[in-house]
């Protein structure tokens, strides 16, 4: 039985280094873009002078669901351009 499961499975060509370069890329652009979505907010309520004397205000409602959808859509694809292999060249 396990001779025949071994012959009915297909060999796996190893994944090209862009691949995994790209999708490096992807998740750290996505995680850079939701920590500067999420920074954003705090810069512009602080004083240019200095950042002891920042007042903390409260950011908008939309800020951290919309931080939380872009890490989730780098980790996304990510996840596809690790795991598809089918049509490399």
């Amino acid at each position: 039985m396990h001779g025949l499961a071994l012959r009915h499975m297909a060999l796996l060509r190893p994944l090209p280094p862009w691949r995994l370069a790209a999708a490096v890329l992807v998740l750290g652009a996505a995680l850079a873009g939701a920590a500067l979505l999420h920074w954003h907010q705090f810069v512009h309520s602080c004083p240019p002078e200095s950042l002891v004397l920042c007042s903390y205000t409260q950011t908008p409602g939309w800020v951290n669901p919309t931080a939380l959808a872009i890490c989730f859509l780098g980790v996304a694809v990510a996840g596809v351009l690790l795991t598809t292999r089918h049509g490399d060249s």
